[in-house]
């Protein structure tokens, strides 16, 4: 009697949990459809950065036309022997970045690159429907127009936040010259569930918005790049740590003071390391 007692306790318990887990998996995927999605393609536009860098002489507007709605961006031309490929973090758009970066900080490492970069569908005044894969989508399509525009030049990527996925996926499919990441997740995951927590390894691999900066760097060709910072706790500087192991070759990284995940492009050292990164791999040409 005791014994079916026991095996009715274990049986309830199993069930419960089981009723538990279906119950987490189910929220799992109604929350990626419903909520993750915006949270990582929130996009913003800015009227008074755009009229400023419209007016300016140092960036022209750039657009391009897709089969699914139009890219705009900005354009900066320097020297056109290295052209230097943005991609931008969530709830921000092109015109707020070129306003904080060209016209906010003191730096002449624009003047030795020609830089394009353009705001993915729905951010900024780019149209389309966004969605992980057209978030990809908009890097090849400026890598292919860059290529296309500027035939004999260095080729480099640049992401930032939710942007070095699309830089590091770049690297992955095409060739390229260069990769710098500032503030790069470990994977789409991680940005709201801790890496090393049971909450991440039971829904990571379900999850609708993937962004598998890990696996992307295990393949990635090109040493970058990598600017962090301690005190960025969206990007854990552990987590930082952990994607830098899973490269191919040794990542340069460097450490900035940036005071959180928004303020990379305030410190001097991230415009010195990138200005350096550059110079280095120039010299490294064949």
């Amino acid at each position: 009697m005791r014994l079916k007692k026991g095996t009715h306790r274990v049986r309830h318990i199993l069930l419960i949990t089981a009723a538990v887990l279906l119950t987490a998996a189910l929220f799992n995927q109604i929350a990626y459809a419903a909520i993750v999605p915006v949270i990582f393609f929130h996009g913003a536009y800015s009227e008074p950065d755009y009229i400023k860098n419209l007016a300016s002489e140092v960036v022209e507007e750039f657009s391009i036309e897709t089969g699914d709605g139009t890219l705009y961006g900005w354009k900066h031309e320097g020297n056109s022997d290295t052209v230097l490929l943005y991609f931008g973090g969530d709830n921000t758009d092109s015109n707020t970045w070129v306003g904080q970066t060209f016209f906010g900080q003191t730096s002449d490492v624009w003047d030795d690159v020609t830089l394009l970069t353009v705001d993915y569908p729905l951010f900024g005044k780019s149209t389309g429907i966004i969605s992980e894969q057209s978030f990809y989508a908009t890097a090849e399509t400026l890598y292919e127009t860059s290529r296309e525009a500027y035939p004999n030049a260095r080729l480099y990527a640049m992401g930032y936040s939710i942007g070095t996925a699309a830089a590091l996926r770049l690297a992955c499919e095409k060739p390229l010259d260069g990769l710098i990441l500032i503030a790069p997740m470990y994977d789409g995951t991680s940005l709201y569930l801790p890496k090393d927590s049971i909450f991440h390894t039971l829904f990571e691999p379900t999850a609708t918005v993937q962004m598998q900066n890990d696996e992307m760097a295990g393949r990635c060709p090109v040493r970058p790049l990598i600017l962090a910072s301690e005190t960025d706790a969206m990007t854990p500087i552990e987590n930082i740590y952990a994607l830098c192991a899973r490269f191919r070759n040794e990542p340069n990284l460097v450490l900035v003071p940036a005071k959180d995940h928004g303020s990379y492009w305030t410190c001097p050292e991230t415009y010195d390391a990138i200005t350096a990164y550059l110079a280095e791999t120039k010299e490294k040409e064949p």
